[in-house]
């Protein structure tokens, strides 16, 4: 219960000094996360529907694609004729597995320039409201002088708790970009090592 009583005077607080821009840092904070947690969810399911080699030379030689491959993998490879007796040059297999290479990089990078896009809009935030802040400040001062500290200290106050916040988003939020990055580039990877375990080991041979 302390606990809880002591997050929620700390939320206030951040809430109650910061006003506007914090409201705002914060609903940004809330996309990122929306964004972020979109983004792991995508790759985790690509990931499960992604054939082994063993599975994919399976799927080429039988021309049978299950539909709980990617689309991109139903998409380019399900119109093959079933028949045996046709068949078609390793040439023709490789441009179809680009068509998949590139329609999986497109699904995966989209999101993550919005994302960074967001991030580096927190800490603008927290350097907006530290220039509302110190304007402030400056016009308590021109008006009262340095007298009344308690009008100085509301300004700097404003100037001090949203830089603070809009750091409290970004770091996290440039930790989940890099972590997301580095996942796409694996499954990309993982994408590429099945093309070529296919296609460029002699392995198209028995299609």
């Amino acid at each position: 219960m302390n606990i809880e009583k002591e997050m929620y005077r700390l939320v206030h607080y951040y809430f109650e000094q910061g006003g506007a821009i914090n409201i705002l840092i914060f609903v940004t904070a809330v996309v990122i996360f929306y964004i972020a947690v979109d983004k792991v969810i995508q790759f985790s399911l690509l990931e499960k529907k992604l054939p082994t080699v063993d599975q994919f030379r399976s799927i080429l030689q039988n021309r049978a694609v299950p539909t709980s491959l990617p689309e991109s993998f139903v998409a380019a490879f399900s119109d093959l004729p079933i028949s045996p007796v046709t068949n078609f040059s390793k040439p023709f297999y490789i441009n179809r597995y680009r068509e998949v290479l590139i329609a999986e990089s497109e699904r995966l990078d989209s999101g993550l320039s919005t994302l960074a896009v967001w991030i580096n809009v927190a800490p603008l935030m927290g350097l907006f409201g530290t220039v509302i802040g110190m304007t402030k400040t400056f016009s308590v001062i021109t008006m009262y002088g340095i007298g009344n500290p308690s009008l100085l200290s509301e300004g700097i106050s404003l100037s001090l708790i949203t830089t603070q916040t809009g750091l409290l988003v970004a770091f996290p939020g440039l930790f989940l970009h890099t972590m997301l990055t580095n996942k796409k580039e694996k499954i990309i990877h993982r994408l590429i090592n099945i093309g070529e375990s296919v296609f460029h080991k002699g392995e198209t041979n028995a299609l």
